[in-house]
């Protein structure tokens, strides 16, 4: 990385807790380092860094810093790439801190680091280091905001936003209280009302599987599953949101015995979650036995309820 200090190198980093913290620690250790930032980028849900549009927005970038966003191969013949994700066992956020400690000390900065590993399941040094300066509900706090922003209606701005203020920030505090932090309150509350409202919209049966339909600009497909999947353990329960991204309904799928949805991967994927146009959704739907309905929009949707078959 300080081969290319003086061209100066492009951070860009996937929404939400893990991308946004270990994308921070990076920008941090560049800037201290004198390794020059040309500029960040956040991807948000279904947004792919390969496609055109984004191929041709980072063509004239001097050098490629993909922060949890699954690069496998590279993307231009061009120029220098680098890419960075979390491995079995290695979360993103602790390989972003050590390859960031490879150009300076950031010991002040485990806070920063702890953000993206303080709810996961395995207990982490640098979450007992940051512990010593600060609280666990300091640190969850900002996770939440994080991922608030990326589940929102506008979340690659408000995402790159919290990820300048993160990588800027002295501590917590200061974050929570800047005008990026503030805004991520409001959007949080927005996502807390969103899945609410979809939590309570009455499931449809079909064959082994329920549905749960709405609109929302807000990605809270896995959240809508994960309260419903217990109903029936063999069932599988499909969440589909009309209103994330445009053109396409996306579908998350979940299951108490991780067999009942074997016959759905075929469509969903390994990872149990995909953006299907809509005669593929209505054929998915129409499948596995579950009538068409009204779809209802929720306060994050404009416009009036409507029929989707």
């Amino acid at each position: 990385m300080r081969a290319i200090a003086d061209t100066g190198v492009h951070l860009v980093c996937a929404a939400g807790p893990a991308g946004v913290a270990a994308g921070a620690l990076l920008a941090r250790a560049m800037r201290r380092a004198n390794v020059f930032v040309a500029g960040m980028t956040v991807l948000s849900y279904g947004e792919r860094v390969d496609s055109p549009a984004w191929r041709t927005w980072l063509s004239d970038t001097p050098a490629l810093l993909f922060v949890g966003l699954g690069v496998t191969r590279p993307l231009y013949d061009d120029k220098p790439q680098l890419e960075i994700d979390a491995a079995s066992g290695d979360p993103l956020a602790a390989r972003a801190y050590r390859l960031a400690e490879t150009l300076v000390h950031l010991g002040d900065s485990t806070w920063c680091a702890a953000v993206g590993l303080v709810d996961d399941d395995v207990p982490h040094v640098l979450v007992e280091r940051a512990l010593g300066r600060h609280s666990r509900d300091e640190l969850r706090d900002i996770a939440e905001l994080l991922d608030a922003g990326a589940r929102g209606p506008d979340p690659a701005s408000e995402s790159l936003m919290a990820l300048e203020m993160l990588s800027a920030a002295l501590d917590p505090r200061r974050f929570v209280e800047s005008v990026p932090g503030q805004l991520l309150k409001r959007t949080r509350a927005l996502v807390r009302s969103e899945l609410a409202r979809a939590s309570r919209i009455r499931p449809r049966p079909g064959f082994g599987a329920i549905v749960v339909e709405y609109e929302s600009r807000c990605y809270l497909e896995d959240l809508v599953a994960a309260r419903w999947r217990g109903l029936r353990p063999g069932t599988a329960v499909l969440v589909a949101n009309w209103g994330g991204v445009d053109g396409v309904v996306s579908v998350t799928a979940r299951a108490v015995i991780p067999e009942a949805l074997d016959r759905l991967r075929a469509t969903l994927g390994d990872n149990d979650h995909a953006l299907l146009s809509p005669e593929a959704w209505d054929q998915l739907r129409t499948r596995l036995g579950v009538a068409p309905a009204i779809i209802e929009r929720l306060g994050a949707a404009v416009g009036a309820p409507t029929l989707m078959n």
